[in-house]
């Protein structure tokens, strides 16, 4: 996900700076930081063409001392793929109050001939949010504006909300495949204005389209093992409609292990450990290898003794502080629950183990989910435990529940990062073999939503990871 700007009390000099001031001569200022923003940011990958993004003959506004807006990440949205995610952050004087308004606007002549604004809006859908309330739809709208200086813009009317000393603007966009004929980088800026319509204040706001499907350590997959101890691996789409390309073949022999879990997330460039339990209660540990075709490099011991453990499970590596991720949870046959955090050695171990607590018998799947696990009781319901990020402090935070009784219907349960902005999906069987998707609820602390069908016939496989 794009991470939120830095809440300075100053604003970087690169946002000091109106950007619609000299539109006449279609002035880009700061073009070579934006850039190097861009090198910096997912849309680097892309050789994208910068056009001309600011209007002609528009006049000067008037920009109230003290305001700054500057955008966060530069989002790359790939045609048919989930929202990327952008934000800014606004820094408003004292001498702004009552309710603001503001607008992302990107000027006509930098899309290709013959593809209107209107065309353009029709193909993007955005929901949008101030600060941590919910996001809610917000609508893409180009072509006649009511505004003769954005009359023929490309739009994005952000919700109106109250002044305050900071803002921040998060903004998800997604685009329909085939919203513009080639792969493109689309300036314009955010305009701010107050209550009397009076602009106030504007900064930089840029996008990336891309017609292929999003790089390949930003999509998530998910591997299954049939009856006969094949390993498949089913790699993301980046689409959650339509999530998983067709099945690929890894190997076989996986039948020997009672047990497969990641460590952290798996990606479709072939990074990301796992570790296997064999049924003699050896656990072995398989490195990435960075080659989706055969992402495992040779299987390492790690010790015997692990079928004292009910369940073994990877805890994710989205947390605050390096060397906090990688690590596993195991319950033993008393329902204590252990958590071993990964060596820094180097040596493919964990460091020794660490009682998490006790109880853990009143689950009956546990399964690694996001920046954590989520843990199904034996009555139906599901929790989600996400990591701590207190240095040395509890292992989980406190858990909560996804709501309802009716987890108790699937049979599996496995992480599924579809793409960089559902980092938190998880994937779940139900008794019949069909396949369920759900993605985190927005603006809630990493908990499943409503399951969407990808398809029946997993009944097949005896272990998904």
């Amino acid at each position: 996900m794009t991470p939120r700007p830095n809440e300075a009390t100053t604003a970087p000099a690169s946002a000091r700076t109106s950007v619609r001031a000299g539109r006449g001569t279609t002035r880009r200022p700061r073009a070579a930081s934006r850039m190097r923003l861009l090198a910096a940011s997912a849309a680097a990958a892309l050789a994208l063409p910068l056009a001309a993004a600011l209007p002609a003959g528009a006049a000067t506004p008037h920009a109230t001392p003290g305001v700054f807006i500057w955008q966060g990440a530069v989002p790359t949205l790939y045609g048919g793929a989930d929202p990327a995610a952008d934000s800014y952050q606004v820094q408003l004087p004292s001498s702004v109050q009552g309710p603001v308004s503001a607008v992302l606007a990107f000027a006509p002549n930098q899309f290709p001939s013959g593809t209107g604004t209107a065309a353009v809006a029709a193909h993007l859908h955005s929901t949008c949010a101030v600060g941590d309330g919910p996001y809610q739809p917000c609508a893409w709208q180009g072509g006649p504006s009511d505004r003769a200086d954005l009359n023929g813009f490309l739009r994005l009317q952000l919700p109106t909300t109250d002044a305050a000393a900071s803002l921040l603007y998060r903004v998800r966009i997604a685009a329909d495949a085939g919203t513009l004929p080639a792969d493109r980088l689309v300036g314009g800026w955010m305009e701010l204005s107050g209550a009397d319509g009076t602009v106030i204040g504007d900064g930089v706001s840029e996008f990336g389209y891309s017609g292929g499907l999003p790089p390949a350590d930003r999509r998530g997959q998910l591997y299954a093992v049939d009856t006969a101890g094949v390993l498949w691996r089913y790699e993301s789409t980046g689409n959650s409609s339509v999530p998983l390309r067709p099945r690929v073949k890894i190997g076989r022999g996986w039948d020997a292990y009672d047990a497969i879990t990641p460590l952290g997330s798996t990606t479709a460039d072939g990074s990301g450990d796992v570790v296997a339990r064999d049924r003699n209660g050896v656990l072995w540990y398989y490195q990435a290898s960075w080659n989706s075709a055969e992402p495992f490099r040779p299987r390492v011991r790690i010790g015997a003794g692990w079928d004292i453990y009910t369940s073994v499970v990877g805890t994710g590596t989205r947390v605050a502080f390096p060397g906090q991720g990688d690590g596993l949870v195991a319950r033993d046959k008393q329902g204590v629950l252990w958590y071993y955090q990964r060596s820094q050695s180097g040596d493919r171990g964990f460091e020794p183990r660490v009682r998490v607590g006790a109880g853990w018998n009143v689950y009956n799947a546990l399964s690694t989910y996001g920046n954590g696990i989520v843990a199904r009781t034996t009555d139906g319901h599901l929790r989600s435990y996400t990591r701590s990020s207190v240095w040395e402090g509890p292992v989980f935070q406190a858990p909560v529940d996804a709501g309802g009784s009716g987890w108790s219907g699937y049979t599996a349960f496995a992480p599924l990062a579809v793409s960089g902005t559902d980092p938190d999906a998880l994937a779940a069987r139900d008794a019949s073999g069909r396949l369920w998707l759900l993605s985190d609820q927005a603006g809630t602390p990493q908990i499943p939503a409503d399951p969407h069908l990808v398809g029946g016939g997993w009944n097949i496989y005896t272990k998904l990871f």
